[in-house]
């Protein structure tokens, strides 16, 4: 089904705790690893009843899913000097909307290089990679959808930006 519908999808919040960090103080080069394990939840603010020539879009195709999902987060990262290399998993476990449809459970991997530039006590990390997006079979009243589940492929550019402590991710990603 082709559709052609545009809106801002369901946000989503991620807090991260970082586990690993083997920086070094002194100013040797050296690599460093780090690992970041988080939580967090989509919200279900994307519009869900849009409509394409006169008829209802398919759930999957809507900017929003009306559900309440959990997120579950690792990401590992290394870097030598300025470059750098990052993999990040994301798996999602999704609820039910108000007309009982789940969509499919996921997990989403992104695999990327990035230059970190210093800028004062800010830290600017362009990246480029790929995405790959599992999703399992929808259910709706608890009765698996066949025909429903899918495995694609993305190009990814992403933006990082550090302020002490503090960050801020951006990504767009083309299938």
């Amino acid at each position: 089904i082709d559709n052609d519908v545009y809106g801002i999808g369901d946000p989503f919040f991620i807090t991260r705790y970082l586990v690993v960090n083997t920086k070094c103080t002194t100013t040797d080069e050296r690599t460093v690893h780090r690992v970041m394990l988080g939580g967090g939840a989509k919200l279900p603010l994307g519009r869900t009843d849009m409509l394409y020539n006169g008829g209802e879009v398919v759930h999957d195709q809507q900017p929003g899913s009306g559900s309440w999902d959990l997120l579950l987060s690792a990401e590992y990262m290394v870097r030598r000097g300025s470059n750098g290399a990052s993999l990040n998993i994301v798996a999602r476990r999704n609820g039910a909307d108000d007309h009982d449809y789940r969509m499919g459970h996921g997990l989403s991997t992104t695999v990327e290089y990035f230059h970190r530039w210093d800028i004062g006590d800010w830290k600017v990390l362009p990246s480029l990679g790929a995405y790959h997006e599992l999703a399992g079979r929808d259910a709706h009243d608890g009765a698996t959808i066949e025909g429903t589940g899918s495995s694609t492929l993305f190009t990814h550019a992403g933006l990082r930006v550090w302020w002490r402590s503090w960050g801020f991710q951006g990504a767009f990603q083309y299938a």
